[in-house]
């Protein structure tokens, strides 16, 4: 027996006085806090998704989720989006206003909202979600690594510079044996540390931090640290790679929900961080405005291969041709999200032996600094 068809929402047929929740700085922080958790996120989607297909309204599974819940950014989300349908909005202009989600997200649930299959795409949505978030997590696990294995590193080497090279050359002083010039160099960068690394070493400390949020997270200037990133022998392959896997599946999946090539290409600029793919899918979009096909679109964009490769250009162009562009590109995001896999534990492994070769240095530097001038005493003993 054929089901029943869900209401995506109920109306208030009366409307009601609109509250207004006033946010202090707090609550904006929060929801900053809110916007980059995808834990939260991915709470709010699939518990309603899982409400509205067992046949529970949208406000009244917003209000289920709004009094189980503690986290106080989660409730300004769910109550802002039960007043405004309570005000007569749509759903998806409600998760709109709370400025959590893509708009990717927003164009599935809005096309989710209009054809009555609003829990189907919330399931996608869901799904878009977690793969994303999967992705990011392996990107993470591949650069923990070296990246603590470098902080070490230098951690250990400024404690040696700073407490025992000091020392060492004091005791050779009283012998006054001539000191090599690494040695000498690394004696005048450890008194450097004894006089003033009360507050160097944290200005370096805030410095560097400072380096790495504006060239990595600050929307502005991010551009050059991942400039630098697409510079890298194995780096630039795994971005390239969790690139065009984010943009088969969520291509693909825009596509398959119903959403016109259009408005699934203008919702690729806010589904990526990176500033060329961003440019890259903006020229996309205008040129599909236009009417022009990805055969035209790949050939005449700029280093269009060194974006997309070219066999990932063959594939998009003759399944365009055919009409199966939406099951193309999500075999494209699939393919590719092993390959992210695959690259993140090779990356590992090419990393390993420069990260060797980084501390045998430092360590070879640092041992000649301490057993040259002592090497030299032993000679003028004898």
């Amino acid at each position: 027996m054929a089901s029943p068809k869900k209401p995506s929402f109920v109306a208030i047929p009366e409307k009601k006085a609109p509250v207004v929740r006033r946010r202090g700085l707090l609550q904006r922080l929060s929801m900053i806090e809110l916007k980059r958790n995808n834990e939260e996120r991915e709470y709010i989607v699939e518990n309603l998704s899982m409400l509205m297909d067992a046949g529970v309204t949208i406000t009244a599974a917003l209000a289920a989720l709004e009094e189980e819940i503690t986290s106080s950014r989660l409730k300004w989300a769910i109550g802002t989006m039960r007043e405004e349908i309570d005000e007569g909005s749509s759903f998806w202009r409600a998760l709109e206003k709370t400025n959590m989600f893509s708009r990717a997200v927003v164009a599935l649930v809005k096309i989710g909202e209009e054809v009555g299959r609003l829990p189907e795409n919330l399931k996608v949505v869901a799904l878009q979600q977690r793969k994303e978030e999967n992705i990011r997590s392996k990107v993470r696990s591949a650069m923990i690594y070296p990246l603590l294995v470098v902080s070490l590193t230098i951690v250990v080497g400024l404690g040696v510079a700073w407490f025992v090279l000091p020392r060492i050359a004091t005791s050779l002083s009283y012998f006054r044996v001539e000191l090599p010039a690494i040695t000498r160099w690394l004696v005048v960068f450890g008194n450097f540390l004894k006089l003033y690394g009360a507050w160097a070493v944290p200005s370096f400390l805030i410095a560097l931090l400072l380096c790495v949020y504006f060239f990595f997270f600050f929307e502005r200037t991010k551009f050059i640290g991942q400039s630098v990133l697409f510079w890298l022998p194995g780096v630039k392959q795994l971005m390239q790679q969790v690139e065009i896997a984010k943009f088969g599946f969520i291509f693909g999946t825009l596509l398959d929900a119903g959403l016109s090539i259009t408005e699934a290409a203008d919702s690729l600029t806010s589904a990526t961080g990176t500033k060329r793919y961003k440019q890259f899918y903006t020229y996309m979009k205008t040129m599909i405005d236009e009417g022009e096909a990805f055969q035209k679109i790949f050939a005449q964009y700029p280093s269009s291969k060194k974006l997309v490769p070219a066999s990932v250009q063959q594939m998009i162009v003759m399944s365009e041709q055919s009409g199966k562009l939406s099951v193309t590109l999500l075999k494209v995001g699939e393919v590719y999200e092993e390959k992210t896999d695959n690259s993140a534990k090779n990356l590992m492994v090419v990393l390993e032996p420069i990260l060797l070769i980084f501390i045998a240095v430092g360590v070879l530097l640092m041992a000649l600094a301490v057993l040259l001038p002592i090497y030299s005493l032993m000679r003028g003993i004898r």
